[in-house]
């Protein structure tokens, strides 16, 4: 059970931190496409 609960936490954390990258490579491209339009 501990084994399993663990996984699953392991599996969440990765899972949020695929998300922030996504929002970081948004703002990213969202910043280059600014400073283009420039």
């Amino acid at each position: 059970m501990k084994k399993k609960k663990n996984k699953k936490i392991k599996t969440a954390s990765v899972e949020i931190i695929e998300k922030a990258k996504k929002r970081l490579s948004k703002k990213l491209k969202s910043s280059n496409n600014k400073n283009s339009n420039k």
